[in-house]
């Protein structure tokens, strides 16, 4: 039933991509939570590199060099401004070194903060710096009182089992509508 409880010489077909995305509209506003623990952060790798080079679009746009500017769009990337959406991550992870995608994670958080884009903010469970804060223990519902906000567009929610279970009854609690939390 689960891949990590099969024998080490079992093969698998894996097909994909199944499901609808996450359903990003490029016009979209106000803040998107990403809530992930694990291997949780996997389907939102791409879209944490994606705003990376939003973050990085804006900060050439801000200083005037238009030409690094639309090299992005020469690489064929429809980079939109970042003034109205930001990323707000939570991630639980064991550790940094499973904590797969940190080293976008600091960058982003860096650029938002450094350059005063107000892009993307973070919160682990497994490191810090002068851009990330850490939080000890479990994202309860306490955790969310503190650091949520339930007026958010998008709750995107991704972990194991009782994660996924526990984390929208939290933001649910809080007054977040059941249509803006989605499983991914």
């Amino acid at each position: 039933q689960f891949i990590h409880r099969a024998p080490v010489d079992t093969g698998f077909i894996i097909e994909g991509p199944l499901g609808r995305g996450l359903e990003l509209n490029p016009d979209i506003s106000g803040d998107i939570y990403i809530i992930c623990a694990g291997t949780g952060v996997f389907p939102f790798v791409d879209l944490l590199n994606f705003w990376l080079f939003k973050s990085m679009r804006a900060v050439f746009k801000r200083n005037r060099e238009e030409s690094s500017a639309l090299a992005f769009e020469a690489l064929g990337m429809q980079l939109r401004d970042l003034d109205k959406a930001r990323i707000i991550f939570f991630g639980s992870f064991a550790n940094e070194d499973e904590a797969y995608g940190l080293d976008i994670i600091k960058k982003l958080a860096e650029i938002s903060a450094r350059y005063g884009l107000n892009s993307f903010t973070a919160i682990t469970t497994c490191y810090s710096d002068e851009y990330i804060k850490k939080h000890e223990g479990f994202f309860d519902l306490e955790f969310f009182r503190r650091n949520a906000n339930i007026n958010g567009t998008i709750y995107y929610v991704c972990g194991p089992p009782r994660f996924n279970l526990a984390i929208p009854g939290h933001l649910a609690q809080l007054g977040v509508p059941v249509n803006n939390i989605f499983m991914v």
